[in-house]
């Protein structure tokens, strides 16, 4: 794939876990390319599932994590699978990578949270899945192909 890189300053928000360690979404820039600079597209459709997911679930912050670490080993999958279903509609794996991860690595709390605003969560081709939102329906029309 040939795309442009770019760095990019940004206002976008960091957070700060408990050992003080600074994250932002270009950690899936970190796992997807190498420690290498992530391409501006694939940052914008990461930041727009981010957003998507902040916005529905109100899930925000650190918190909601049982164990960061252990929730960064699951990113790889989470950002290829992601941009995958961003731009193509192919979101079986995102989906099931993403109940595998609200299942293992988020607090009860959170986990209600995200159930309450995903009554379809799993069912990647169905409204009310987190695959049917962040791909804006495209996830429904390539299912019934």
């Amino acid at each position: 794939k040939n795309v442009e890189v770019f760095q990019v300053l940004s206002s976008c928000p960091i957070n700060v876990d408990e050992s003080g360690k600074k994250t932002t979404f270009s950690i899936c820039g970190e796992v997807l390319f190498d420690g290498g600079p992530m391409p501006w597209s694939d940052y914008l459709k990461i930041h727009g599932i981010m957003f998507r997911l902040v916005k529905e679930t109100g899930v925000r912050d650190l918190s909601a994590f049982r164990n960061l670490d252990d929730a960064i080993h699951r990113l790889p999958g989470l950002c290829f699978s992601g941009i995958q279903c961003v731009e193509e509609g192919d979101c079986d794996e995102f989906e099931a990578k993403m109940m595998d991860f609200i299942i293992h690595d988020l607090v009860t709390d959170a986990r209600k949270k995200v159930y309450a605003a995903f009554h379809h969560l799993g069912d990647a081709s169905k409204e009310g899945s987190i695959s049917f939102m962040v791909s804006k329906g495209l996830s429904g029309a390539t299912a019934s192909e």
